[in-house]
């Protein structure tokens, strides 16, 4: 009877501490749908390299005397990648890690995140929650030979004021992914000079312009998307 007790007891604590847990801890799951960018896809046909640390990323974070921030963004990553190079190129393959390369394929990029990071409305001292993600993008060769590393820093905020404090982190996050779109469909925009260098010297050519535009193209450390309502709404929907 007593072991009986005993082992009832110890049910209810581990349920107890499971319960805790839970309920100190957000959770941040970004929806896998993105806006497609209107641009005139450039004529190259793109292979994109997904290795399971990027589609399956997943950051976690004990903040002290606060919530367990746990962030998923491993199936929006793919998504972003899959809209952004399937409007921006005539053709666009999707590669399991260790995929051979088809022979119609003249570049592959493999997308990488390099960091996660975050900060609260009691670190910053006003009513936003802030992400940043570091995105790394390795194009290649077909051959997998390297042709440039592209470093993105991308940024999203939230205001604590119109959303929940998960839905705004959560917000915060499309926002910063949405700027990373924008700043690789900005640096891709001046297709016309890809173009001419793929009809001049084949695609290890075209690749080479692509790693020049890249360079001319160096996104900024931080900086605020603009807050319009669209987006307010968007991501309000979306949370």
């Amino acid at each position: 009877m007593a072991a009986d007790r005993s082992s009832l007891l110890q049910q209810v604590a581990v349920l107890g501490a499971a319960l805790l847990a839970t309920a100190c801890s957000s959770s941040v799951v970004v929806p896998a749908d993105f806006p497609q960018p209107v641009i005139e896809p450039v004529p190259l046909t793109i292979g994109l390299r997904y290795l399971p640390e990027f589609t399956g990323y997943e950051y976690a974070e004990e903040l002290p005397n606060d919530f367990d921030w746990r962030f998923d963004i491993g199936a929006a990553n793919r998504a972003l990648f899959d809209t952004v190079f399937g409007q921006m190129f005539e053709r666009s393959v999707a590669l399991d890690a260790t995929a051979p390369v088809p022979p119609d394929v003249d570049l592959v990029v493999v997308p990488t995140v390099d960091a996660l990071e975050f900060s609260l409305p009691r670190q910053s001292g006003d009513d936003q929650y802030a992400v940043w993600i570091r995105y790394r993008l390795e194009v290649q060769k077909p051959d997998g030979d390297l042709v440039t590393e592209w470093p993105i820093a991308a940024y999203g905020q939230a205001d604590a004021r119109r959303f929940g404090r998960a839905a705004s982190m959560t917000a915060a996050t499309r926002r910063a992914m949405r700027d990373a779109a924008a700043q690789i469909a900005a640096g891709l925009a001046d297709k016309a000079q890809i173009e001419s260098i793929l009809a001049a010297g084949g695609a290890d050519a075209a690749a080479a312009g692509i790693a020049k535009v890249n360079r001319q193209a160096e996104p900024a450390a931080e900086k605020a998307p603009a807050n319009d309502e669209a987006s307010d709404e968007e991501d309000n929907d979306a949370s």
